[in-house]
């Protein structure tokens, strides 16, 4: 298995990450590449804004089926904006470490 994959968000949300369809759309591409690499890292450089819709559609079904540590081993976020990380902590219960 090789070791990481990079998705850049960006690539398919432009600045701004609010559209379930496209979460889900990413959410796709993670499940595809978690079966070749190891880690999966969520590259948000370049994105603003962020709803927690888009976040659910895109992790919530791997939190969910993975369990919670699994998925921090296996899910990896760059970039990622201070607000959107404290949507992952107090939402998903996502245990994130600051300036992950």
């Amino acid at each position: 298995m090789k070791k990481e994959y990079t998705i850049k968000i960006y690539d398919y949300t432009a600045e701004i990450a609010v559209e379930s369809i496209i979460g889900e759309n990413i959410n796709e591409k993670i499940a595809s590449k978690l079966k070749d690499y190891e880690t999966v890292i969520l590259d948000f450089s370049g994105v603003k804004i962020i709803l927690s819709a888009f976040l659910k559609s895109m992790l919530k079904s791997f939190i969910d089926e993975l369990g919670i540590e699994v998925f921090v081993k296996r899910i990896h976020f760059a970039n990622l904006p201070q607000y959107t990380q404290e949507i992952l902590i107090r939402i998903f219960n996502v245990p994130l470490k600051k300036n992950n």
